[in-house]
């Protein structure tokens, strides 16, 4: 995979409309990064790196959001006005909790809860030293 970093302030090229992938934590874009090729990385401040590269051949764009709906919403507006997506999917373990369901499967809702929040006031109770850090 080739991967490269790009400093902030740069915007990628909009000629190539992108499939937007987000999700909450890092953690659950691991398995995307390793089957994503030609990778470039753009960051945009502390909250947000955007990568943009392949996908089976399709042009994507994709990130960690955070928690919450304004990181949510920002980097949905990020990856549409400056990485050219056309659509966005959100990926992750939000919502996929019901007895049965594995990884992997496609979970729609139905309802939607209201929340927002900064997680890093939060402390594991099994590790109360540990601080959290956005996107965790």
């Amino acid at each position: 995979t080739h991967y490269t970093v790009i400093e902030q302030g740069y915007t990628a090229p909009m000629s190539t409309r992108r499939i937007g992938i987000l999700a909450a934590m890092p953690e659950e874009l691991e398995q995307l990064k390793k089957v994503v090729t030609n990778q470039t990385s753009f960051p945009r401040g502390e909250a947000f790196t955007f990568t943009t590269g392949e996908l089976h051949s399709k042009p994507v764009v994709f990130a960690a959001a955070n928690v919450g709906m304004v990181f949510a919403g920002s980097a949905a507006t990020t990856m549409i006005g400056e990485f050219g997506a056309c659509a966005i999917i959100f990926t992750g373990v939000a919502g996929g909790l019901r007895e049965g369901q594995q990884i992997g499967d496609v979970v729609v809702g139905q309802t939607v809860v209201n929340y927002e929040m900064d997680c890093r006031s939060f402390t594991y109770p099994w590790d109360p030293s540990y601080k959290l850090h956005l996107g965790e």
